[in-house]
């Protein structure tokens, strides 16, 4: 049974979600930003930008819509 309501379904994820899942992956935003030529991303995780999304969604795996469907 899914016990997500359809509230949580369109939340952004949490931070340290983000981090935390990128760690799992072996990586950081600090080697994505290096690897993307940006010099950080972090501001990703508090504000809208699309590129840094997208560096972001594709280390992951996913699409930038399922982590920030905001």
């Amino acid at each position: 049974m899914d016990t997500q309501t359809a509230t949580e379904l369109h939340k952004d994820w949490h931070p340290a979600d983000v981090i935390a899942a990128l760690r799992k992956r072996h990586t950081s935003l600090r080697q994505l930003a290096l690897q993307n030529d940006y010099s950080h991303i972090q501001r990703v995780l508090t504000s809208p930008w699309l590129a840094a999304e997208q560096i972001v969604a594709k280390a992951l795996g996913m699409k930038p819509e399922q982590i920030w469907p905001s």
